[in-house]
């Protein structure tokens, strides 16, 4: 509205895209009183520049970021950004009882392209099961709680499909909400009534050549998905009987990626299985006597 916004952190990264950047990690400023900024001592190079207040959207019409090439002994001035205050939506995520869903992570959508928003604020539901969504430019939005059901996230699922405001799990018969520049909506609820049915995988991680259990084995999940692309989750590790466990699978083609940290000449192939419509018992993964190669690194 043309009045500076005091307090607000203006930050410089550099503009290679990597996966590590956060958003206090480069140069920075802090705007005073009139909204007016100033970085000192920027080397040279190629910086993306942007205002870091999540509670703001950029006004219509007007960049989130900018991409600056600072060369050496530059000054540049009027980097200027436009901002107005976002959007916010609440509410609460229950089941089919009332009783609320703790830990939920919900989501917005645009209308009409079903873009997932990059959501800040607290996009899981609390204890209570409410959640609070703000920064949202304004527009028309679809709310979503829960995981789709081809959804891979270490192979465990959360017994809850996706499911839109009010209680629909599809998108087109959703109740499409609008929003306005600095508005709240509230009691923006979602009522679970469909579950994801999932299953436990047992199984022991034995010797191979004596079939004796190895205990203290890292090992981990991998489930593959019909385009042929595969996520992995670790973290797990065999009680001292050799023995492994895994909850909360849902159907699908999996199989147990296991660490060999422990002794470098074992190996262990990855034993496929599938889940479908109950419980798998006694799969068993074997270790092997894996062949070694060995050389020298020198510089020239």
């Amino acid at each position: 509205k043309g009045q500076g916004a005091p307090g607000v952190i203006v930050t410089l990264r550099q503009n290679e895209r990597t996966s590590g950047g956060r958003e206090y990690s480069g140069p920075k400023g802090v705007s005073d009183n009139d909204g007016n900024y100033r970085i000192e001592n920027v080397l040279p190079g190629s910086y993306r520049i942007l205002p870091v207040a999540k509670a703001y959207v950029s006004a219509e019409g007007s960049e989130r970021e900018k991409v600056l090439i600072v060369n050496k002994g530059d000054t540049i001035e009027h980097v200027d950004f436009a901002l107005v205050r976002g959007a916010v939506i609440t509410g609460k995520v229950i089941d089919a009882e009332g009783r609320p869903i703790v830990e939920e992570g919900v989501s917005v959508y645009t209308v009409p392209d079903n873009r997932t928003i990059n959501v800040l604020g607290n996009s899981m539901t609390d204890d209570r099961g409410f959640y609070r969504i703000y920064g949202l430019p304004a527009g028309r939005y679809r709310v979503a709680a829960g995981r789709g059901e081809e959804s891979f996230s270490g192979g465990l699922v959360r017994p809850y499909r996706r499911t839109y405001h009010p209680s629909v799990s599809d998108p087109a018969q959703a109740t499409v909400v609008e929003v306005d520049e600095g508005s709240e909506l509230k009691d923006i609820d979602i009522m679970f009534t469909r579950t994801v049915s999932t299953y436990t995988v047992r199984g022991r991680i034995v010797d191979g050549e004596t079939g004796q259990p190895l205990a203290n084995v890292a090992y981990g999940i991998t489930r593959y998905e019909e385009r042929g692309s595969s996520g992995g989750s670790g973290g797990y590790v065999t009680n001292s009987r050799g023995e492994f466990k895994l909850e909360n699978l849902a159907p699908g083609k999996y199989s147990i990626p296991v660490s060999n940290s422990r002794d470098n000449d074992l190996r262990f192939d990855e034993t496929p299985f599938e889940v479908v419509d109950h419980d798998v018992n006694d799969l068993v993964i074997k270790s092997s006597k894996g062949g070694s190669i060995s050389g020298v690194v020198v510089f020239e």
